[in-house]
């Protein structure tokens, strides 16, 4: 999940934790990790370590994609320092069915090399920011859903959409 629509971002991360059932042994059964720093041993002891009385296990790691993201002069390949995440790809073609493995990210270019490996192997959701028609039209059905109403003028003066703290 990466984009710079964090509410719809949000959103979905909040619908995918309803997906996997009680919030209780969800609670126990998830670890967020900092892809900042993360190495990749860390992430596959995560990852390999079993549920506990439950079916799934949730792990999320916020700002690992990031780190790969290329800058204007580099090639579109991974950095020497993070050269270890190479078997990353392989990993994932073997990783427990009990681990629910989830990538969360900010703004990334389409051709970030780990997106890039792991597209192929997983669902990717980018959440654009929303603009004009979209945003007046996800405003609309917001409010439905909330069985509230949103004023024309309010929704004429809509511009972009607003940040995580609205």
């Amino acid at each position: 999940l990466y984009g710079e629509d964090d509410f719809s971002l949000r959103h979905a991360l909040t619908v995918i934790k309803e997906e996997m059932g009680d919030k209780e042994l969800l609670s126990t059964n998830t670890t967020v990790l900092q892809g900042q720093n993360l190495t990749l041993q860390q992430l596959l002891i995560t990852c390999d370590t079993l549920p506990f009385l439950a079916p799934k296990r949730l792990v999320m790691v916020e700002g690992l994609l990031g780190r790969f993201e290329p800058q204007d002069k580099e090639k579109h390949a991974l950095k020497p320092k993070d050269s270890e995440w190479q078997s990353f790809r392989e990993y994932i073609n073997r990783m427990s069915m009990s681990t629910v493995l989830v990538l969360v990210d900010g703004e990334l270019k389409r051709s970030n090399p780990m997106l890039v490996e792991l597209a192929p192997l997983a669902k990717v959701r980018e959440f654009k920011s929303l603009k004009g028609d979209r945003l007046r039209d996800w405003m609309q059905s917001r409010a439905k859903n909330l069985e509230c109403n949103i004023s024309p003028p309010a929704l004429k003066n809509a511009r972009s959409m607003p940040s995580n703290d609205a």
